[in-house]
């Protein structure tokens, strides 16, 4: 099992790209480094703190609008059996348990065969002195994905125990994948470090040579010039053509 831990959901959601990206020594313990694409097997991700900031700009990253956010909730949440699950942690919570643990199942409304969300499962230890999610998901794509899928879990979280609340997730993922072009996303995202910087910080490889030649790419071929939707999305975002108004992480409540 690959391991991997963080001070917070926005550090999880950066690391977990750059070691995707980056790690190969990390990746092939467990999983699939080529050309075109990365794989994690059987990954525990550990996020001490969670914390998404309100201000966080799902169009800038992705270019999703609202309807990605109320699609997902509608799709994964049924508010009935989280309310059921809620009110059974907070009799816990009342009694003082030191120890417990409570599960609430995603729904997969839509069908389709996805259902990457499977389970959360609010707990108490009594060495730990906040509460955790863990969280069980089928596969994940880390870079489109992933932060909304941290900010629908904290929303989770201040739903139990209180929007001020302090609360940990431990993230299990049994196939969690990153591709080229995704990850060109994330890099034109990160401070303007050289390639030769980051080539010195964790050795060359070929997915790393395909990740920067597409990035290249991206920046200088106008994207209506793509006729695949995802090589579009990812040229469009890196040259800024996004939509507007923005979705901020504000506007993302259940």
């Amino acid at each position: 099992m690959n391991i991997l831990q963080f001070k917070d959901s926005v550090e999880a959601f950066n690391g977990i790209n750059g070691v995707m990206i980056f790690d190969k020594d990390f990746i092939i313990k467990d999983g699939i480094y080529s050309k075109s694409q990365t794989i994690s097997y059987n990954t525990l991700i550990i996020i001490k703190k969670s914390y998404v900031p309100e201000s966080w700009d799902f169009t800038a990253y992705v270019n999703y609008r609202k309807m990605k956010w109320i699609t997902l909730t509608k799709n994964y949440v049924d508010m009935g059996h989280l309310q059921e699950v809620i009110s059974e942690v907070n009799s816990r919570e009342l009694r003082n348990n030191k120890s417990y643990n409570i599960s609430f199942h995603f729904s997969n409304s839509h069908g389709g065969g996805k259902g990457c969300l499977l389970t959360c499962t609010f707990t108490r230890r009594p060495n730990e002195d906040r509460p955790i999610l863990i969280v069980t998901v089928r596969a994940s794509e880390v870079y489109k994905r992933l932060m909304m899928d941290l900010l629908l879990l904290h929303r989770i979280g201040q739903e139990c125990y209180g929007e001020d609340a302090i609360f940990g997730i431990h993230l299990f993922i049994p196939h969690m994948w990153q591709g080229v072009s995704w990850a060109a996303m994330w890099l034109s995202k990160q401070s303007k470090k050289t390639k030769e910087e980051w080539l010195e910080a964790y050795g060359p490889s070929e997915f790393q040579e395909s990740v920067f030649n597409k990035l290249k790419y991206f920046e200088s071929v106008e994207y209506t010039k793509f006729n695949y939707n995802a090589d579009k999305r990812a040229a469009k975002v890196i040259q800024g053509h996004i939509e507007s108004p923005p979705l901020l992480a504000s506007e993302c409540i259940l």
